[in-house]
């Protein structure tokens, strides 16, 4: 394999690494391994920071972890001239380049002499990481020891085109905040090729793209985007491609918003699926639904009358007693009437938790969608 297209291998791994759904404290060890083969850099570092945009946490591609942990307490009094750390992940979206022979501010620093000296960051490139929504979630540096071999601008430009697709490493904290509202429905795996036909789809996928109005899996109500599904998965190719050849790509994932819930589109090369084609493209397609209407479809396959299926629903949505009275316009003793009627058809014991807890677990005789 030339050098060429072991780099571009190389960074295909790294986008497929941050696409997982990973923590990203679970991703650093393995995507730090590859980025600094890939930047040519000898270490790194990535620092989380909380809401305040103070540091919070830490990871070091170096052994020189003792320096690292003192990090957050040492940033107040880090100095490096023009250079204030708050200010620089609120309004900086392109790397920062420090070191290198001209470059006598840095090594008069402290930051150099307290932190960087000690793990050889004679040349460092750092950028800010935003999540999806524009939020700072932390900064990921590289280092050289070679003060004769600083980052170069061209360098800088294909970190910050990564550094987009590392954004999606924190997907599943905006997952974990919408928990409440979302539950993961269905997911499957579709197979395309480079211009984006559809070659194969197991069950769950192909119904998946039939929901969110793929144009040979035609549906009359199909159409409300205003960009259509086929043409979010043509430039998703494109994308995907385009990091396989090392270029600046757009991360190759999207979502539609539909009235069956949210569908999330996840890409990932797939080199070896046909042996007399360049490659496909396989897609992780998931469904996840608003919670209210997760539990509708679990409350239909009980057999319950009706009344009793509005109140369970408003009732494991965590609606209070007295709401469910008002919007039901029925008295709250007869809304627990209603509960204590379904604890004993279900031999349970009573409580909220308890009923939201069965529902997880009944299946659903509800037909698609």
């Amino acid at each position: 394999m030339t050098p060429q297209k072991r780099n571009n291998s190389l960074l295909a791994e790294l986008q497929q690494l941050c696409s997982l759904g990973m923590p990203s404290e679970l991703v650093m060890p393995d995507l730090f391994k590859g980025l600094t083969q890939w930047m040519s850099a000898d270490n790194g570092q990535f620092i989380w920071v909380d809401a305040e945009q103070r540091p919070c946490n830490f990871y070091c591609g170096s052994g020189e972890a003792t320096t690292w942990r003192n990090f957050p307490e040492l940033i107040d009094q880090l100095f490096i001239p023009g250079w204030n750390l708050r200010d620089w992940y609120r309004r900086n979206d392109s790397a920062t380049l420090v070191g290198g022979i001209d470059d006598k501010n840095y090594y008069r620093s402290s930051f150099y002499g307290e932190i960087m000296r000690a793990v050889g960051g004679e040349c460092s490139m750092c950028i800010v990481i935003r999540d999806a929504g524009g939020r700072v979630r932390g900064s990921m540096g590289l280092n050289r020891d070679r003060k004769n071999h600083p980052f170069t601008s061209a360098e800088s430009k294909r970190y910050e085109q990564f550094g987009l697709h590392l954004g999606q490493l924190f997907a599943d904290a905006d997952q974990a905040e919408a928990a409440g509202g979302e539950r993961i429905g269905e997911r499957g795996m579709a197979v395309f090729d480079y211009a984006g036909k559809l070659l194969y789809g197991d069950e769950a996928a192909r119904q998946l793209l039939f929901l969110a109005g793929h144009s040979q899996l035609t549906r009359s109500e199909a159409g409300r985007q205003s960009i259509s599904v086929d043409v979010h998965i043509r430039r998703v190719c494109t994308a995907l491609q385009r990091i396989e050849h090392g270029k600046p790509a757009v991360p190759p994932w999207f979502e539609l918003h539909t009235p069956w819930g949210r569908i999330a589109f996840h890409a990932r090369s797939m080199p070896a699926y046909i042996a007399d084609r360049d490659g496909a493209i396989g897609m992780d397609v998931v469904r996840y639904i608003p919670r209210r209407m997760a539990v509708w479809r679990q409350i239909r396959g009980l057999g319950l009358p009706l009344r009793q299926r509005q109140v369970c629903l408003d009732f494991a949505d965590n609606c209070s007693l007295s709401d469910i009275a008002s919007r039901l316009g029925i008295s709250r003793n007869t809304v627990i009437g209603h509960l204590d009627r379904l604890y004993e058809r279900f031999s349970l014991e009573p409580g909220r938790v308890n009923l939201q807890e069965f529902l997880s677990r009944s299946p659903t005789s509800e037909p698609w969608p």
